[in-house]
């Protein structure tokens, strides 16, 4: 996998590498009854996929609990589609309508293509100096900023 690092400010590539991860295991996940049933679980709006939504290739997030050593898939959240778009979330309610498929296929254009973020989805990030940027050419490099306390940590007293 190439792993490419851009300037937020300019857009210009600052590096290239090659990165390899371990292969993952394939996970086996028992169904909620809701997803059984071809519904969704009426939860946050991005959490609403069904089953029949994901389709091969997808990046999905699963929230799932674990019962007597049994994984069940509860919600699925569909985070890009490689080569295609990501779909609106049946689930999605009038208020928040295109927010998640919306940001997941702006990601995924500037990722795929350098197409800039559209304005109402540029993500947001601390800079160096500490301000929050908002950046038309966003990157996976985005530094973010761990502001120091002003404190010293507490020490244990010894007598």
């Amino acid at each position: 996998m190439l792993i490419e690092e851009f300037n937020p400010r300019t857009g210009a590539q600052l590096s290239l590498k090659e990165k390899h991860y371990p292969e993952v295991p394939a996970k086996t996940f028992a169904l909620a009854s809701e997803l059984a049933k071809g519904g969704y679980a009426k939860t946050w709006s991005a959490d609403t996929y069904r089953i029949t939504d994901v389709k091969v290739g997808d990046r999905v997030y699963i929230h799932y609990d674990r019962k007597d050593g049994v994984d069940t898939c509860r919600t699925i959240r569909i985070l890009r589609r490689p080569g295609g778009v990501v779909p609106p979330p049946p689930g999605e309610k009038a208020l928040d309508k295109g927010e998640h498929h919306g940001r997941m296929n702006a990601h995924q254009a500037w990722e795929e293509k350098r197409t800039p973020y559209p304005r109402e989805y540029m993500p947001s990030f601390l800079d160096r100096d500490g301000l929050l940027y908002d950046s038309p050419y966003p990157s996976e490099s985005m530094t973010i900023v761990i502001i120091p306390p002003k404190a010293p940590m507490p020490r244990l007293v010894r007598p």
